[in-house]
Protein backbone atom coordinates (compact mmCIF):
# COMPACT_ATOMS: atom_id res chain seq x y z
CA UNK A 1 0.00 0.00 0.00
CA UNK A 2 1.28 3.26 -0.37
CA UNK A 3 0.68 6.58 1.12
CA UNK A 4 -1.39 9.54 -0.42
CA UNK A 5 -0.98 13.06 1.35
CA UNK A 6 -1.91 16.55 0.03
CA UNK A 7 0.49 19.46 -0.18
CA UNK A 8 -0.36 23.18 -0.37
CA UNK A 9 0.69 24.27 -4.10
CA UNK A 10 2.17 28.00 -3.63
CA UNK A 11 0.41 28.71 -6.62
CA UNK A 12 -2.53 27.70 -5.72
CA UNK A 13 -4.57 24.16 -5.51
CA UNK A 14 -3.44 21.26 -4.29
CA UNK A 15 -0.75 18.49 -5.41
CA UNK A 16 -0.59 14.96 -4.47
CA UNK A 17 2.25 13.67 -2.66
CA UNK A 18 3.02 9.95 -2.82
CA UNK A 19 5.33 8.47 -0.50
CA UNK A 20 6.40 5.00 -0.19
CA UNK A 21 5.98 3.50 3.21
CA UNK A 22 9.57 2.43 3.88
CA UNK A 23 12.49 1.99 2.13
CA UNK A 24 12.20 -1.71 1.99
CA UNK A 25 9.68 -0.72 -0.25
CA UNK A 26 11.87 1.25 -2.32
CA UNK A 27 13.95 -1.14 -2.72
CA UNK A 28 11.91 -3.70 -3.89
CA UNK A 29 10.46 -1.74 -6.53
CA UNK A 30 13.98 -1.06 -7.76
CA UNK A 31 15.54 -4.07 -7.99
CA UNK A 32 15.07 -6.02 -10.61
CA UNK A 33 14.73 -9.95 -11.22
CA UNK A 34 17.46 -12.31 -11.84
CA UNK A 35 18.26 -12.62 -15.33
CA UNK A 36 16.51 -16.00 -15.68
CA UNK A 37 13.65 -14.64 -14.38
CA UNK A 38 12.89 -12.07 -16.60
CA UNK A 39 10.89 -11.59 -19.26
CA UNK A 40 12.18 -9.57 -22.29
CA UNK A 41 9.95 -7.34 -24.29
CA UNK A 42 11.90 -5.00 -26.56
CA UNK A 43 16.05 -5.47 -27.80
CA UNK A 44 18.33 -3.02 -29.76
CA UNK A 45 21.71 -3.30 -30.62
CA UNK A 46 24.18 -0.63 -31.45
CA UNK A 47 27.52 -0.87 -32.57
CA UNK A 48 28.55 2.95 -32.62
CA UNK A 49 31.27 4.43 -34.59
CA UNK A 50 35.10 5.88 -33.60
CA UNK A 51 33.46 3.87 -29.95
CA UNK A 52 35.77 0.70 -28.67
CA UNK A 53 32.40 -0.85 -27.22
CA UNK A 54 29.07 -2.08 -28.74
CA UNK A 55 25.97 -1.95 -26.74
CA UNK A 56 23.49 -4.16 -26.11
CA UNK A 57 19.64 -2.48 -24.75
CA UNK A 58 17.34 -4.48 -23.55
CA UNK A 59 13.47 -3.30 -21.42
CA UNK A 60 12.30 -6.02 -19.89
CA UNK A 61 9.37 -6.80 -17.01
CA UNK A 62 7.65 -3.49 -18.18
CA UNK A 63 9.78 -0.97 -16.20
CA UNK A 64 13.44 -2.37 -16.32
CA UNK A 65 16.64 -1.48 -18.75
CA UNK A 66 19.34 -3.87 -19.51
CA UNK A 67 22.57 -2.51 -20.63
CA UNK A 68 25.68 -4.66 -22.09
CA UNK A 69 28.88 -2.86 -23.29
CA UNK A 70 31.16 -5.08 -24.75
CA UNK A 71 34.76 -4.13 -26.07
CA UNK A 72 35.36 -4.49 -29.44
CA UNK A 73 38.66 -6.39 -29.42
CA UNK A 74 39.06 -7.45 -25.89
CA UNK A 75 35.13 -8.86 -25.89
CA UNK A 76 35.08 -8.60 -22.54
CA UNK A 77 31.72 -7.07 -21.05
CA UNK A 78 29.66 -5.19 -18.37
CA UNK A 79 25.80 -5.78 -17.43
CA UNK A 80 23.44 -3.50 -15.75
CA UNK A 81 20.06 -3.38 -15.16
CA UNK A 82 18.26 -0.52 -13.47
CA UNK A 83 14.08 0.76 -13.05
CA UNK A 84 13.69 3.31 -16.33
CA UNK A 85 12.39 5.98 -13.32
CA UNK A 86 15.88 6.20 -12.67
CA UNK A 87 16.73 8.04 -15.91
CA UNK A 88 15.86 11.26 -17.11
CA UNK A 89 13.35 11.09 -20.16
CA UNK A 90 15.27 13.04 -22.42
CA UNK A 91 18.89 12.41 -23.71
CA UNK A 92 21.56 15.79 -23.20
CA UNK A 93 23.55 17.23 -26.05
CA UNK A 94 27.01 17.97 -24.96
CA UNK A 95 29.98 19.23 -26.71
CA UNK A 96 32.93 17.71 -26.10
CA UNK A 97 35.30 19.28 -29.26
CA UNK A 98 34.56 23.45 -29.41
CA UNK A 99 33.19 24.56 -32.90
CA UNK A 100 36.10 26.55 -32.80
CA UNK A 101 38.37 24.30 -33.79
CA UNK A 102 36.49 23.36 -36.61
CA UNK A 103 36.23 27.34 -37.94
CA UNK A 104 39.74 27.36 -37.13
CA UNK A 105 40.58 24.60 -39.49
CA UNK A 106 38.92 25.94 -42.79
CA UNK A 107 40.55 29.53 -42.09
CA UNK A 108 43.46 27.40 -41.88
CA UNK A 109 43.03 25.68 -44.72
CA UNK A 110 41.88 29.07 -46.68
CA UNK A 111 44.97 31.07 -45.43
CA UNK A 112 47.44 28.01 -46.62
CA UNK A 113 46.02 28.49 -50.42
CA UNK A 114 46.26 32.11 -50.01
CA UNK A 115 50.07 31.84 -49.33
CA UNK A 116 50.66 29.82 -52.10
CA UNK A 117 49.23 31.92 -54.29
CA UNK A 118 50.18 35.23 -53.32
CA UNK A 119 53.78 34.24 -51.95
CA UNK A 120 54.58 31.60 -54.35
CA UNK A 121 55.79 29.53 -51.22
CA UNK A 122 53.87 26.20 -51.65
CA UNK A 123 56.32 24.29 -49.30
CA UNK A 124 54.96 26.77 -46.28
CA UNK A 125 51.48 26.21 -47.73
CA UNK A 126 51.84 22.51 -47.81
CA UNK A 127 52.47 22.25 -44.46
CA UNK A 128 50.10 24.94 -43.22
CA UNK A 129 47.59 22.82 -44.76
CA UNK A 130 48.50 19.86 -43.26
CA UNK A 131 48.20 21.53 -39.46
CA UNK A 132 44.59 22.41 -40.88
CA UNK A 133 43.78 18.59 -41.61
CA UNK A 134 45.05 17.99 -38.44
CA UNK A 135 42.48 20.22 -36.69
CA UNK A 136 40.09 19.29 -39.11
CA UNK A 137 40.52 15.75 -37.71
CA UNK A 138 40.60 16.79 -34.08
CA UNK A 139 37.30 17.97 -34.92
CA UNK A 140 35.89 15.39 -36.57
CA UNK A 141 37.34 12.50 -34.54
CA UNK A 142 37.13 13.66 -30.84
CA UNK A 143 33.44 15.75 -31.30
CA UNK A 144 30.49 14.31 -29.23
CA UNK A 145 27.43 15.36 -29.42
CA UNK A 146 25.02 12.90 -27.30
CA UNK A 147 25.35 11.33 -23.29
CA UNK A 148 22.97 9.07 -23.21
CA UNK A 149 20.86 7.68 -20.39
CA UNK A 150 21.70 10.86 -17.78
CA UNK A 151 20.85 9.59 -14.05
CA UNK A 152 17.51 11.57 -12.48
CA UNK A 153 19.12 13.17 -9.53
CA UNK A 154 22.92 12.50 -10.10
CA UNK A 155 22.72 13.95 -13.56
CA UNK A 156 26.06 10.73 -14.32
CA UNK A 157 26.34 9.89 -18.48
CA UNK A 158 26.32 6.51 -18.76
CA UNK A 159 26.99 6.11 -22.05
CA UNK A 160 28.58 8.53 -24.71
CA UNK A 161 27.99 8.42 -28.26
CA UNK A 162 29.78 10.10 -31.24
CA UNK A 163 27.12 12.20 -33.35
CA UNK A 164 28.10 10.44 -36.21
CA UNK A 165 27.01 7.40 -34.63
CA UNK A 166 25.48 4.32 -37.02
CA UNK A 167 22.03 3.66 -37.60
CA UNK A 168 20.78 6.43 -36.41
CA UNK A 169 17.01 5.90 -36.94
CA UNK A 170 16.94 2.23 -35.03
CA UNK A 171 18.44 4.65 -32.25
CA UNK A 172 15.93 7.89 -32.40
CA UNK A 173 13.20 4.30 -32.24
CA UNK A 174 14.47 3.14 -29.05
CA UNK A 175 15.01 6.67 -27.56
CA UNK A 176 11.63 7.35 -28.25
CA UNK A 177 10.21 3.98 -26.86
CA UNK A 178 12.51 4.53 -23.92
CA UNK A 179 11.07 7.92 -22.90
CA UNK A 180 7.68 6.46 -23.06
CA UNK A 181 8.52 3.66 -20.63
CA UNK A 182 10.00 6.66 -18.34
CA UNK A 183 7.13 8.45 -18.35
CA UNK A 184 4.96 6.27 -17.58
CA UNK A 185 7.07 4.34 -14.85
CA UNK A 186 8.14 7.63 -13.20
CA UNK A 187 9.17 7.46 -9.86
CA UNK A 188 7.78 9.37 -6.69
CA UNK A 189 9.89 12.45 -5.61
CA UNK A 190 10.29 11.37 -2.21
CA UNK A 191 13.42 11.00 0.20
CA UNK A 192 12.57 7.16 0.96
CA UNK A 193 14.67 7.09 -2.84
CA UNK A 194 17.90 8.88 -1.83
CA UNK A 195 19.57 6.20 -0.06
CA UNK A 196 18.61 3.63 -3.25
CA UNK A 197 19.80 6.32 -5.60
CA UNK A 198 23.16 6.83 -3.81
CA UNK A 199 23.83 3.08 -3.89
CA UNK A 200 22.58 2.81 -7.40
CA UNK A 201 25.65 5.27 -8.39
CA UNK A 202 28.27 3.96 -5.93
CA UNK A 203 27.50 0.16 -8.01
CA UNK A 204 27.81 1.63 -11.10
CA UNK A 205 31.09 3.56 -10.46
CA UNK A 206 32.41 -0.09 -8.75
CA UNK A 207 30.98 -1.65 -12.15
CA UNK A 208 33.12 0.78 -14.21
CA UNK A 209 30.21 2.93 -15.90
CA UNK A 210 30.90 6.21 -14.41
CA UNK A 211 34.06 7.24 -12.94
CA UNK A 212 35.06 8.31 -9.64
CA UNK A 213 34.97 11.70 -10.69
CA UNK A 214 31.72 11.41 -12.07
CA UNK A 215 30.51 9.45 -9.09
CA UNK A 216 31.56 11.94 -6.64
CA UNK A 217 29.53 14.68 -8.81
CA UNK A 218 26.31 12.42 -8.81
CA UNK A 219 26.47 11.96 -5.27
CA UNK A 220 27.00 15.97 -3.80
CA UNK A 221 24.14 16.47 -6.34
CA UNK A 222 21.61 14.26 -5.05
CA UNK A 223 22.91 15.02 -1.34
CA UNK A 224 22.41 18.48 -3.10
CA UNK A 225 18.65 17.50 -3.64
CA UNK A 226 17.50 16.40 -0.79
CA UNK A 227 19.22 19.37 1.75
CA UNK A 228 22.17 17.78 3.28
CA UNK A 229 25.79 18.77 2.77
CA UNK A 230 28.49 16.17 1.57
CA UNK A 231 31.16 15.05 4.28
CA UNK A 232 34.21 16.55 3.07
Amino acid sequence: MENQSWVNNPRGGMVEDIILESPQQATELLTPQPEASRVFEYEYHLQPRFSPFEYRFRLFDRCFLEISRTHKSKRNTKVTAFHVGLLEAKPQRIKRTAWMIFIGALATGLASVMMGAVLHDYLLSAGTGLFSALLFSAHYFGYREMSLFLSRSGKAPLVILNHRCRDKKGLKAFLAKLEDKIKTNTLPASSQFFAEETRWHRTLNQQGWINDQEYDKARARILKQFNRKAPR
